[in-house]
């Protein structure tokens, strides 16, 4: 028997008999509770930008709307083409270099740049600060980013056992829905075709997405984000838009593993990148932790994360407060699921 207790919430019961109903020597009775709010991971990315030892380049008339957390240098074109919003954290002994930061400077050295509010450093030459000085402070501290390999391997079994598609993908129409796969080739999206991704998708190949394009998550989704994991490189080109649900705490994610970090690599993206967003492209969450990312020519994100990060050309970064506590569904939507106890 099947009790509803709410519209998400159900009581399943199943009686056993030995050796029959009509005249059991003995009985069993089982009862579970499952729910249709599908398994989540969460998430926090706390900063528009977060970067590795690779630190952040940021170009000519490009902008981070919200603070920047690197764990090496912050380099921009010159304090009056590149800003950060927020505050500006540069760990270890790295550098803040040609930036305007409205907010609060950290690092070992901050020089040719402009701070509205207070600067803490070891080393400060020819910089304009509007707050306090804070010579002599200590260096900022590096930080790990917020997704771990034991996450990302656990949403890549979760896609493989979905099914697995062999070799290329690319959908048939105009829009396809397609989610829980993994894609042992590459995956390409071309001339206005839409991916409705209904679960996470794992392409151990390339993905380009291009000219007119989208992935965006399902309605089913609702208030929960999702992801698709490459193992090789990301390309976002020509008019590439990146949606949630439709709920704005609902985010898509895409996430490279690819080592191309702008020197080496191989299967790279454009200027040796792991994942590179050019012409017009309004993306989510970025995620590269092992290589670069390569922003050009008026592209927008919500987040990025990576080893090292390029922003060229009024390519601009806002931050959005929903990414402090992002939950990434973990199952197809319309599932049910066990509630242990």
């Amino acid at each position: 028997t099947v009790t509803n207790t709410d519209a998400r919430t159900k009581i399943v019961e199943s009686i056993g008999y030995l050796p029959n109903a009509s005249q059991p020597v003995a009985q069993i009775k089982v009862r579970v509770k499952v729910t249709s709010d599908p398994p989540t991971t969460d998430a926090a990315f706390n900063y528009a930008v977060q970067i590795g030892e690779g630190g952040v380049e940021i170009g000519d008339n490009a902008k981070i709307n919200g603070t920047v957390f690197a764990n090496g240098n912050i380099v921009g074109a010159g304090s009056s083409k590149s800003t950060i919003t927020g505050e500006a954290w540069a760990a270890a002994t790295s550098t803040i270099e040609k930036v305007k930061v409205q907010s609060h400077a950290h690092a070992n050295t901050i020089k040719n740049s402009i701070v509205n509010g207070d600067a803490y450093f070891q080393i400060l030459t020819n910089t304009t600060v509007s707050g306090t000085l804070h010579s002599g402070s200590a260096n900022p501290a590096t930080r790990v980013f917020p997704i771990t390999d034991s996450q990302i391997n656990g949403w890549k079994q979760t896609a493989e056992a979905g099914g697995v598609i062999s070799g290329n993908y690319t959908p048939s129409g105009e829009t396809v829905s397609l989610g829980l796969k993994k894609i042992t080739g590459n995956l390409t999206l071309d001339n206005g075709q839409t991916l409705i991704l209904t679960g996470t998708i794992w392409v151990q190949g390339k993905i380009e997405v291009e000219n007119n394009s989208a992935i965006r998550l399902d309605s089913s989704y609702a208030d929960k984000s999702g992801l698709v994991i490459a193992d090789g490189a990301i390309e976002l080109n020509n008019n590439v838009i990146l949606a949630g649900s439709g709920d704005p705490s609902s985010f898509l994610m895409m996430l490279t593993l690819s080592n191309c970090n702008g020197t080496t690599g191989s299967h790279c993206a454009e200027e040796t990148s792991a994942l590179a967003l050019k012409n017009n492209v309004e993306s989510a969450i970025i995620y590269a932790k092992n290589g670069l990312i390569h922003l050009d020519n008026n592209v927008t994100a919500s987040e990025l994360t990576g080893y090292k990060i390029k922003l060229k050309n009024n390519a601009e970064v806002t931050y959005s407060s929903g990414l402090v506590g992002v939950k990434f569904s973990n199952s197809p939507a319309g599932a049910w699921h066990f509630v242990k106890g």
